[in-house]
């Protein structure tokens, strides 16, 4: 690897870090909301799972990529950013049974 290539690299990876800093702050906020619903299900008695709600985030976030993306075939994006949403929401009712 040369040396313009390692520069490169590099540069990439600050983009990346800062790409992460913005998703642990945008997570931190969705948990907090999720919270704040987990509270007002507890006061109401409302199941905290919701399966309906879960599969239209699913079904809202593969319309998302399919919008957003630049791919042609966006088919392993979806995959993959569905399975990082099951696990969100898999710990929004983790944080939502522990209140």
């Amino acid at each position: 690897m040369n040396n313009i290539e390692n520069k490169e690299i590099i540069s990439l990876r600050k983009d990346l870090d800062l790409l992460d800093a913005k998703i642990i702050e945008l997570l931190m906020s969705r948990f907090s909301i999720t919270q704040q619903i987990g509270k007002l299900k507890k006061a109401l008695q409302i199941e905290v799972t919701d399966q309906v709600r879960e599969q239209q985030i699913l079904s809202r976030i593969e319309n998302l990529v399919e919008t957003l993306s630049i791919c042609d075939d966006c088919t392993t994006q979806i995959e993959s950013i569905s399975q990082i949403y099951k696990i969100i929401m898999a710990e929004s009712r983790k944080l939502q049974n522990n209140l």
